[in-house]
């Protein structure tokens, strides 16, 4: 059985999701909503928590009376999470098309009120993963570099390790900025986000031909 968390910075995206699926349910018997939350927050089974001497799950309820308020502070744009780095593109403009769009598939695909739900994916899709490494990036040679390659692999390691008080700033912006963004402003912008994507590849394929025409005409 696990040491009873002291704060949300020790309660994952993960544990915070069974533990408001279980504040939002309905319960006869409050004393079965206490073992069930003592059992949520120790990530052990209600029978460990059953087996406990009444004075210690009395002082163990006293000690989460940090639950009652839920973690506020300003959105950070670098962190760390599982060792790895993460840097969040706040606005639009910092945001690939990619990001964007997955931003916003993410936001169609479940009903506002299970967007508590996908704070990991709506987080993933706006942060970049940082790569150690030699690259070549727009004819400059780079030691390391943010990389975004899709929202489910940030996801699936931001759930697990992500501590509530790095990811709930994070959620209440996104309430903000869905409020702002309604449905009809987000297909606008996926089409123009589309239509630049096309006409830049059609600018590299004629860039291309112009190039192979060069070379041809160098030939004869």
């Amino acid at each position: 059985m696990k040491p009873l968390p002291n704060g949300w910075h020790q309660v994952s995206i993960q544990t915070f999701h069974k533990y408001y699926t279980l504040i939002t349910s309905k319960w006869g018997d409050e004393i079965d909503l206490e073992v069930n939350l003592l059992a949520c927050l120790r990530e052990c089974s209600i029978a460990d928590i059953e087996a406990m001497r009444m004075e210690d799950i009395k002082n163990d309820l006293i000690s989460t009376a940090w639950l009652k308020e839920m973690p506020s502070g300003e959105i950070p744009v670098k962190f760390k999470c599982n060792g790895n780095t993460y840097k969040a593109a706040i606005i639009m403009e910092d945001q690939t098309a990619g990001q964007f769009m997955n931003f916003s598939q993410i936001l169609n695909s479940v009903k506002p009120d299970e967007y508590i739900f996908h704070m990991q994916d709506l987080i993933g899709a706006m942060c970049t993963r940082y790569e150690s490494g030699l690259f070549v990036e727009g004819g400059k040679v780079k030691w390391g570099r943010y990389r975004y390659d899709g929202y489910a692999k940030n996801a699936e390691e931001l759930l697990e390790h992500l501590p509530m008080s790095k990811a709930y700033p994070f959620y209440l912006f996104f309430c903000e900025v869905i409020k702002r963004l309604s449905a009809p402003t987000q297909i606008f912008l996926i089409k123009e986000l589309k239509k630049q994507i096309r006409s830049e590849k059609w600018a590299r394929v004629k860039g291309r031909l112009k190039g192979l025409m060069s070379i041809g005409g160098g030939s004869r």
